[in-house]
């Protein structure tokens, strides 16, 4: 086997496993995925060589990330090398690896600064078990929702009892006079600073 021969086959199977990822996210299985696989080497065997060496660059650093991460980082990375256009292979690796640092750098401070993955499951006191991720976002819902409560409070004390009368009527579907429409639409443009709030 000749130098070009196994540089050719070599190129074939990196495509390949490129297809692979590429066809990961369909929800389709067995022949089906194999077919589509297939398809997808097609496509990326027809393309320009300047953009399948691209690919293939893209495809060695975006192989090193989490499996979850890989098709965005191939994808990001190609754009990169489509984007500066090198005409040299090192150049392009060059590229792609330093883009690779600066991922990993933001990733590994994103992520697992803490020596912990919001992927991790936590238990409660309670013997419940959830993904860290899921309950920090419970936790800034519930912040949130006491917050809007307080200043709540705050808006509805601030309010004159004729006022407050005014908005319990209407919040419990009944109508207004003409009249009360009128000042509490006047009470409101004059207070529409505390009502934002």
């Amino acid at each position: 086997m000749g130098k070009t021969e196994k540089t050719e086959k070599t190129e074939a199977t990196e495509l390949r496993k490129i297809a692979k990822i590429f066809a990961r996210g369909l929800p389709i299985e067995g022949e089906e995925w194999g077919e589509m696989v297939q398809r997808y080497l097609a496509e990326l065997l027809a393309m320009p060589k300047l953009q399948r060496m691209y690919l293939r660059q893209a495809y060695i650093f975006a192989s090193k990330a989490p499996s979850e991460e890989r098709e965005d980082l191939l994808q990001e990375f190609h754009l990169t090398l489509l984007e500066l256009k090198p005409t040299a292979e090192r150049l392009s690796y060059t590229i792609v690896r330093q883009d690779w640092r600066d991922w990993w750098k933001r990733y590994m401070t994103r992520s697992q600064h803490t020596g912990r993955s919001l992927n991790e499951a936590v238990s409660g006191p309670d013997g419940t078990t959830c993904e860290l991720g899921e309950l920090l976002v419970g936790e800034a819902e519930f912040e949130y929702k006491t917050i809007e409560r307080m200043e709540l409070r705050e808006l509805v004390a601030a309010m004159p009892e004729g006022i407050l009368s005014m908005v319990k009527k209407r919040l419990s579907g009944k109508g207004l006079t003409k009249s009360e429409r009128w000042t509490l639409d006047r009470w409101v443009n004059r207070n529409w600073q505390e009502v934002l709030v």
